[in-house]
C-alpha cells in the first residue's frame, strides 16, 4: 500500500497468524486461484450447446443462492446483459415483484434507463429510477464517494510476463506520464526508480499465465488486479458498506467462475460478439434489443468542459487543489498543479467558443470573431467560401463575409471538419498510411450518408454529413495511441484487432465528451450494429449503417437481414431499387467529398 509497513492481502489469499512463544508468525496462504486451461487444451470447434446450458444452469444456481436472505433483496438494473439477466432469473424464482434500482443520467450517451425500463416492464419489476444530475455527479456526492472508495501502453514488464500488454492496464500506464510531473519534487525524486507496472507484474503468478490463450492471460491479469483492486473494492464493496448494503454479485459465484474459465475463447467472444455464450444462455430472458446490443460498459458521464459541470468540479478543485491544501499535504507540486488547473480553465473557455459557433441563434459577426482567434481556421473558412461549391465568383477577404456566404450550418460543419482533419495527421510513417485510409473512409461514408439522407428525406443534410464523418473517431484514438507503442504500430494484425474491439465504444465516448448531439453519438456507437432492431423510426445511425453496407462492409449479410435498410424505405428484394440509388448520385457524393477535403 501507500503506507510503509502496511500490505494488502492478495486476491485469493488468507493470512494465518500463529503465536510462537513470545512472538507472532505471519504466513500467507493461497486458498483459491483463477485457473485457466492451457491454450492447447481449448477446442474452438466444440459444439456450443452443452456449454450454453452449463452457463445457464450455474448462473441460475448462483442467483438462487443469493436470493436467500433475512432482509429484502433487490437488483441493480442497468441496460447491460449482466444485470438484466440477473433480474430475469430472479423474477422467475421469486413469487413477489423484484425491486430493481436504476441510475439515470442526463447525458444520453451514457444513460441506459430506457433499456432498463424495457427489462423492468418485461419482468413486472418494481423499478426505482434514481436520476443523477450534474450537481450529484460532480458535487458533494462525488466527494463523499471518493472518501469511502479511495485507494491508491505498452510495458516491458507486462510484455515479458504475458507476451503483450493487456488493454486494461494501458490507460493507467498512459496516466503515469501525466501524473508524475504533478508530484512534489521531493516525492518525485523518491519515486524516480519506482515503476508501479513492474510492481504489479511481480505480484502475478507466472505459472498461471504460461502457455495460456491470450484471452485467458488478459482475463487472469485483470481478475488479479482490476477486479480485486477496483471493481470489488472502491467500485463495489466499500461504497456498498458505506451505505449499509450487502452486495451479492451472482457472476462472482465461484462455481460459475470456475466453469467459465474452462470455456473455449470462441464461446466467450464469437466474431465481434462479446459475452456470446451468456447471450445465448439468456436469450429467452433478455429483450431482443438487449440481446443484440453491443457490449458497453456501464459508467457515469465524465466531467466534461460544459460550464455547468466545470462549476461543480471547480468547487472540489479549489478545496483540494488550492495552494493552501497542496502546501499542507506536500504531495503535489503547487506550481505544476496550478498550471494544470489553469490549462483546464482555458479549455473550458475554448469549449464555450465552440458552443457559440454551434449556436443556431449566433450571428455571423460573433461567429466570425470567434473563428478569427484561430488564424489557420479563419484562412480555411475564407478559402471554402471562395470555392465554386459555394458560388465563389466574387472573392471574399473577411471571415465575416465568408460566414455570411456559407451560412451558419455550413460554417459549423466546416469548423468541425477542419478540426478533425488536423487530428488525422501523424508524423509516424508507420501509421500514416492507415490514418490516411481512415480519413478517406470517413469522407466517403460522410458523403454517402448525406446523399442518402437527401434521397430518403427527413434528415438534416449537415447532421447526416457529420454523422458519417465522425462515426469512426474511435479508430483515430486507437491509432493515435498506437503511435507511442511501435510493437503495436509495426504489427497490422494487432492494431486491427485493437481497432475492431474498441472502435464503436470509443467513438461513442469521445463524441459524448465533445457534446455532439445524441443522435450523432448513437450513430457512432451503433455504426456496425448490422442487426440493430427495436428502433421505430429511421435515424442517423441507419444512414451510417446503410452507407457502410453500400461500401461492402457488412459482408455475408443479405439486405433483408439488415433492419436499417427497411427503416429507410429501401428495397430489400432488388438492390437496384435500394442501395444502388447512391450510384446514380456520384456527382453529389463527389461534391460532398470536396467539401470535406480540408
Amino acid at each position: 500500500t501507500a503506507f510503509e509497513g502496511i500490505e494488502a492481502i492478495r486476491p485469493g489469499h488468507m493470512v494465518v497468524v500463529q503465536r510462537r512463544g513470545d512472538r507472532l508468525e505471519i504466513e500467507r496462504r493461497r486458498y483459491w486461484n483463477a485457473t485457466f486451461p492451457l491454450a492447447s487444451e481449448h477446442d474452438d470447434q466444440v459444439e456450443p450447446a452443452p456449454f450454453v446450458d452449463g452457463v445457464r444452469e450455474r448462473l441460475m444456481d448462483a442467483v438462487r443462492v443469493r436470493l436467500e436472505a433475512d432482509v429484502p433483496v433487490g437488483c441493480y438494473l442497468s441496460g447491460g446483459i449482466d444485470s438484466c439477466s440477473t433480474l430475469g432469473l430472479a423474477t422467475a424464482m421469486q413469487q413477489s415483484h423484484v425491486k430493481a434500482f436504476t441510475i439515470a443520467f442526463e447525458d444520453d450517451a451514457y444513460d441506459e434507463s430506457a433499456i432498463a425500463a424495457t427489462m423492468a416492464e418485461r419482468t413486472a419489476a418494481d423499478q426505482v429510477v434514481m436520476p443523477l444530475g450534474v450537481d450529484k455527479l460532480y458535487g458533494r456526492y462525488f466527494e463523499r464517494t471518493a472518501w469511502h472508495a479511495e485507494r491508491t501502453h505498452e510495458h516491458p514488464a507486462m510484455n515479458d510476463l504475458v507476451g503483450f500488454t493487456p488493454s486494461w492496464i494501458q490507460p493507467w500506464i498512459a496516466t503515469l506520464a501525466r501524473v508524475r510531473p504533478l508530484l512534489a519534487p521531493a516525492l518525485r525524486e523518491e519515486l524516480a526508480e519506482y515503476d508501479p507496472v513492474v510492481a504489479i507484474a511481480q505480484t502475478l503468478d507466472p505459472d498461471s499465465i504460461r502457455d495460456r490463450h491470450p484471452l485467458d492471460k488478459a482475463q487472469y491479469t485483470w481478475i488479479q488486479t482490476m477486479l480485486e483492486g477496483q471493481i470489488l473494492s472502491w467500485g463495489g464493496d466499500r461504497v456498498d458498506m458505506a451505505n449499509s448494503m450487502e452486495s451479492r454479485p451472482p457472476f462472482l459465484d465461484h462455481r460459475l467462475a470456475e466453469y467459465a474459465f474452462g470455456l473455449a475463447p470462441a464461446l466467450r467472444i464469437r466474431g465481434m460478439r462479446e459475452k456470446w455464450v451468456l447471450r445465448e444462455a439468456m436469450r429467452q430472458v433478455l429483450p431482443r434489443v438487449l440481446y443484440e446490443r453491443e457490449k458497453f460498459a456501464f459508467m457515469a458521464p465524465p466531467a466534461t468542459l460544459r460550464p455547468q459541470e466545470w462549476a461543480q468540479v471547480r468547487v472540489l478543485v479549489d478545496r483540494h487543489l488550492g495552494r493552501e491544501a497542496l502546501e499542507t499535504s506536500g504531495l503535489l507540486d503547487v506550481d505544476a498543479v496550478e498550471a494544470f488547473v489553469a490549462k483546464l480553465g482555458r479549455e473550458v473557455a475554448e469549449h464555450e467558443r465552440s458552443e457559440a459557433v454551434n449556436d443556431d441563434n449566433a450571428n455571423a459577426r460573433n461567429v466570425a470573431a470567434l473563428i478569427e482567434t484561430d488564424p489557420a481556421m479563419a484562412l480555411k473558412i475564407v478559402k471554402a467560401a471562395n470555392s465554386a461549391r459555394f458560388g465563389g465568383v466574387n472573392r471574399l477577404a473577411t471571415v465575416s463575409d465568408a460566414v455570411t456566404r456559407l451560412g451558419m450550418q455550413n460554417t459549423q460543419i466546416l469548423v468541425v471538419t477542419f478540426t478533425l482533419r488536423e487530428l488525422f495527421r501523424t508524423s509516424s510513417k508507420m501509421l500514416e498510411k492507415r490514418m490516411l485510409a481512415l480519413w478517406e473512409h470517413s469522407r466517403r461514408i460522410a458523403a454517402l450518408a448525406q446523399v442518402l439522407g437527401n434521397k430518403v428525406g427527413g434528415f438534416n443534410p449537415h447532421e447526416a454529413l457529420l454523422a458519417g464523418l465522425v462515426h469512426d473517431i474511435g479508430v483515430l484514438a486507437v491509432i493515435g495511441y498506437a503511435r507511442n507503442f511501435p510493437d503495436v504500430a509495426n504489427h497490422p494484425a494487432a492494431l486491427e484487432s485493437s481497432i475492431r474491439s474498441l472502435r464503436t465504444q470509443l467513438s461513442g465516448m469521445i463524441l459524448a465528451k465533445w457534446q455532439l448531439p445524441a443522435e450523432i453519438v448513437t450513430a457512432a456507437k451503433e455504426a456496425e450494429s448490422w442487426l440493430r432492431d427495436g428502433v421505430t423510426k429511421a435515424d442517423y445511425a441507419d444512414l451510417v449503417i446503410a452507407a457502410q453496407v453500400h461500401e461492402g462492409l457488412a459482408e455475408g449479410l443479405p439486405l433483408s437481414a439488415i433492419p436499417a435498410i427497411a427503416r429507410l424505405g429501401l428495397s430489400t428484394d432488388d438492390v437496384g431499387e435500394g442501395i444502388e440509388l447512391l450510384h446514380s448520385a456520384q456527382e453529389e457524393v463527389a461534391a460532398a467529398k470536396r467539401l470535406l477535403a480540408g
